[in-house]
């Protein structure tokens, strides 16, 4: 093992263990980036936003992304397995269930979300069970076992998971009626901030993601135009040109975030579904087709500015309501 390194059996829960993670890659001064391409070269996909949100969380990783990680800091086989057994040790003594993946299961080349070709808009990396039922939506229990803590650097923590039921009546679909089209500013219910990019908040890389933003100062300029089975947000952006508002992976997984991308007909993780609610405020939900069973919101319903969306667990709150105001 290498002399600086942590050893991760002095961790005594899964916090600290997390804390072992993020000072080992401290130590070896390799950006999430670098630790990517590492992991790509080995033939192990280890999206950078993936590692971020590992290491942000204080929930134990999946073993297999800590195998990964640890092989991509420049581990050995046996330095490998310590940290492995160490991991497996906690999570007997704590007797938590495996935690869902962070990382997509394996994508074929074909798929969208794998490897998207560098256009004009930035690559996009990464990263509940909700039934319709009866023009409503119940939210059943939870499927993800990782809970995450309070914001870094807020006092608030996230609105409590529990089953909840949006209500979603014909008199509310005819008040609300159908999203606008055209140029728009798409803002949150909980805060009143408006959708624009800005860098990824809480890690030290920061990619450019799209989150909540001064309305004043939000940019690019947004459209919600109308597409064979929903809707598209597109981005017109002065430096990238147009674009789309893209979930991370293909939109198939929750706790995944969003970014501009190149537009392509057909993409279901760049169309949108628009489901009108009055409570908890009066609005739309916004689903991706490619995962319905889940919303766009506010990471852990923030109310600080620049804080990113994550299409994740519905959770019932106006963290997860938007409003659609046309510009004229």
């Amino acid at each position: 093992m290498v002399e600086d390194w942590p050893d991760p059996r002095e961790a005594t829960d899964a916090a600290e263990f997390v804390v072992a993670m993020r000072t080992l890659r401290a130590r070896t001064d390799l950006s999430y980036r670098v630790l990517e391409r590492r992991a790509a070269k080995a033939g192990t996909p280890l999206p950078s936003s993936t590692i971020s949100g590992a290491l942000s969380r204080d929930t134990l990783p999946r073993a297999d992304l800590l195998a990964t990680f640890i092989r991509a800091c420049g581990a050995d086989d046996a330095t490998t397995e310590h940290w492995l057994a160490a991991r497996a040790d906690l999570a007997a003594s704590e007797q938590a269930p495996e935690s869902e993946p962070l990382v997509p299961e394996a994508l074929s080349e074909d798929q969208p979300g794998r490897k998207r070709s560098k256009l004009w808009w930035p690559s996009i990396g990464v990263a509940v069970v909700v039934v319709l039922v009866a023009g409503g939506l119940l939210v059943l229990g939870d499927p993800f076992p990782e809970q995450p803590g309070a914001l870094p650097g807020s006092s608030s923590a996230a609105a409590p998971l529990t089953s909840v039921s949006v209500t979603t009546s014909e008199a509310t679909k005819a008040s609300l009626g159908t999203p606008p089209t055209g140029r728009s500013r798409v803002r949150l219910a909980h805060t009143g901030l408006c959708i624009g990019e800005g860098p990824e908040k809480f890690v030290q890389e920061e990619r450019i993601v799209l989150g909540q933003q001064d309305c004043a100062t939000a940019s690019p300029t947004m459209s919600v135009e109308a597409v064979d089975g929903g809707y598209r947000l597109l981005l017109h952006s002065p430096e990238n040109g147009e674009g789309c508002v893209t979930v991370d992976y293909g939109g198939t997984h929750a706790s995944t975030l969003l970014a501009g991308d190149n537009c392509e007909p057909g993409r279901p993780d760049q169309r949108f579904a628009f489901e009108p609610v009055t409570a908890p405020a009066k609005g739309y939900l916004i689903k991706s087709a490619a995962g319905a069973r889940w919303c766009v919101g506010v990471f852990k319903g923030s109310g600080e500015t620049g804080v990113q969306l994550i299409q994740d667990r519905c959770d019932g709150t106006a963290a997860q309501v938007f409003l659609i105001d046309p510009v004229v």
